[in-house]
């Protein structure tokens, strides 16, 4: 005589406490976030004031360039980590996508264009000069390191179009150094800051716009190799059969 069959055991009646759970926390972390908001909205306080009375101890006349180099400078590092994080990532699921299994990756073939190459030669050191310019005077006027990367960034990206990718090895020493040249620049100059004032990215009035211009070139470099490194990822490669 066989036995009878039991019932299938399900995780019905626990997934949908979890689901409720998760509901009940989420509404309860909205309503936070509209207290959070609400409470800032309705405080008479404005810091609009207190940039600008700080602004000739910030080193620049920008008071952007200001609150993003000098007051807040912690989480234009943090931002700038994002985006190191994000040229990893894309690098290495670009590196690790499979091909088909009859094919296999080619570089592009170069381009016969004689516009687009005239284009490469003629743009490229316009394009260096406007992104310098956008570097300097960010201390003074709208610009800075990201206006001045993505620029930077559009001289590579138009190389590749042309079928002349640059640079050709993104494993070198060379190429994984200005990636992390942006956030190595804003960790060595907050350690540098709390060893000389005691504090991080706390700046001496004196030397404060030389450290700014400098953290900003370094930021500049990164941001244009960062975005060159996404560009990639998502460009097409041709196939070849084996």
């Amino acid at each position: 005589m066989n036995a009878p069959e039991r019932p299938p055991v399900t995780d019905e009646p626990l997934h949908g406490v979890l689901s409720g759970l998760l509901a009940i926390a989420m509404f309860a972390l909205g309503l936070v976030l509209a207290w959070s908001f609400w409470a800032q909205v309705s405080a008479p306080t404005s810091l609009t004031e207190t940039v600008m009375a700080e602004l000739p101890r910030s080193g620049v006349a920008n008071p952007v360039t200001a609150v993003l180099l000098n007051f807040r400078a912690f989480d234009t590092m943090l931002e700038l980590a994002v985006l190191l994080l994000v040229a990893v990532t894309m690098g290495v699921l670009r590196e690790h996508s499979p091909a088909p299994a009859t094919h296999q990756t080619a570089p592009l073939p170069l381009s016969d264009s004689p516009l687009l190459h005239s284009l490469v030669r003629d743009l490229t050191p316009l394009i260096i000069l406007i992104g310098g310019y956008l570097l300097w005077i960010g201390a003074k006027e709208p610009g800075g390191a990201f206006q001045a990367g993505a620029v930077l960034a559009s001289a590579p990206v138009l190389a590749h179009l042309a079928g002349r990718p640059w640079p050709t090895d993104q494993k070198s020493s060379w190429f994984r150094g200005l990636l992390v040249l942006g956030t190595g620049a804003f960790l060595i100059s907050a350690l540098a800051m709390q060893a000389l004032t005691g504090g991080y990215f706390i700046y001496p009035p004196a030397w404060a716009g030389i450290w700014i211009l400098g953290i900003e070139t370094a930021a500049t470099l990164s941001i244009a190799v960062t975005l060159y490194v996404a560009f990639r990822a998502v460009m097409p490669v041709s196939t070849v059969p084996p």
